[in-house]
């Protein structure tokens, strides 16, 4: 059903995690984690999903002691270069002083904090951007203040997001940097469709739309049915984006034919969160609808439960077809929290989780 590859990480100041799972043009993976003694790793599989090596690329060594690990980036390229963001501590501050430092409950506890930036256990964050060009590492910038949750190389830019912010900068001019928003809602990640459109969710929970090389992101109609947006896949199968926001997944898209925006809740779950989703392309005979199959991972308490259904491109594009109907594939005590979700032509789906002992690990499915 499934296969668990130990990333045999080391946990510093809170348990390791996988922060970002990127596969790269030459089929390998770079994986990000917070939190671990070696952030970043570079991993191989074999056709079958066996390991055939894996290597810390150590970007410890690029920082001192204050370095805590990786927020989000990695994106594979067509050139093999790409972007990430580091996370630091910062100084406790006047009220740090007086105050123990505490420790996250869980996940979901961590990641608010860290996208309202908060610093709710004993220091403030910081955070850098890192470039790896022709397998090199450059520090783009370095211990800026506050928290960078995203970073995505993108044609001649680099795209950044913060709790509530999103900017855009010149590759070639890190000083150059455009505020796109600086009143956004909790989005985990950068949210874009293939042909460049980003969505993100907006003050008072209105969805945003931003194109590669729009001066605003500029809010629309549509309200998220629930907050933080964590994860999102673009289907270009049928037209959607597919995000999970709460304890919701939901599609938005901009209609092909009459160019309105649209929203679709899908569904809402009531036990468990929706961590993450991921969309593949399913091959169809000539001249049937491009179809595509859409997974999602549902973190329970002590479970996860992986859900699925199939998308048809409809015949005319105008219209609004019925939220499309869930199954459960599985119900696993083995796989904990189960996110990064992407899909692979040799693997199949892939993505990180915890086992039960806590261990981060990879998955193939």
């Amino acid at each position: 059903m499934f296969k668990l590859i130990n990333l045999n990480v080391k946990s510093t100041i809170f348990p390791a995690e996988v922060s970002t799972l990127q596969e790269q043009k030459d089929g390998s993976y770079f994986v990000g984690l917070l939190f671990a003694e070696k952030s970043l790793l570079k991993l191989s599989l074999d056709d079958q999903g066996n390991l055939k090596d894996m290597t810390s690329l150590d970007i410890e060594s690029e920082f001192d002691a204050d370095y805590l690990g990786i927020t989000g980036g990695l994106r594979g390229t067509s050139t093999g270069d790409t972007a990430f963001a580091t996370l630091h501590k910062g100084s406790a501050g006047l009220m740090g002083l007086f105050k123990k430092a505490g420790t996250p409950k869980n996940q979901d506890e961590l990641w608010e904090d860290l996208s309202i930036g908060k610093g709710s256990y004993g220091f403030s964050y910081k955070h850098s951007i890192v470039q790896i060009v022709d397998g090199a590492f450059k520090l783009r910038r370095v211990k800026e203040p506050g928290v960078l949750l995203d970073v995505a190389h993108i044609g001649d830019f680099i795209f950044g997001l913060s709790g509530n912010t999103v900017f855009r900068e010149p590759y070639l001019n890190s000083e150059k940097r455009y505020f796109l928003r600086e009143d956004l809602e909790t989005n985990y990640r950068l949210h874009k469709v293939e042909d460049g459109l980003f969505w993100l969710a907006g003050d008072q929970s209105r969805m945003m739309k931003l194109g590669l090389m729009d001066n605003k992101a500029l809010p629309t109609t549509k309200k998220l049915p629930d907050l933080p947006m964590r994860a999102s896949s673009d289907s270009a199968a049928d037209g959607w984006l597919y995000a999970v926001a709460g304890k919701s997944l939901f599609r938005v898209r901009v209609n092909t034919e009459n160019k309105l925006d649209e929203l679709q809740l899908v569904k809402t779950f009531e036990s468990g969160v929706p961590l993450s989703v991921t969309c593949t392309e399913l091959e169809v005979g000539e001249g049937e609808p491009r179809k595509a199959k859409i997974w999602v991972s549902v973190a329970q308490e002590r479970s996860t439960q992986l859900y699925s259904f199939e998308t048809t491109r409809p015949e005319d594009m105008e219209d609004l077809p019925p939220a499309p109907e869930l199954k459960k594939e599985w119900d696993s005590g083995d796989v904990l929290r189960l996110s990064n979700l992407s899909y692979s032509k040799k693997h199949g789906l892939v993505g990180s989780c915890f086992n039960t002992s806590g261990e981060a690990h990879l998955f193939l499915g």
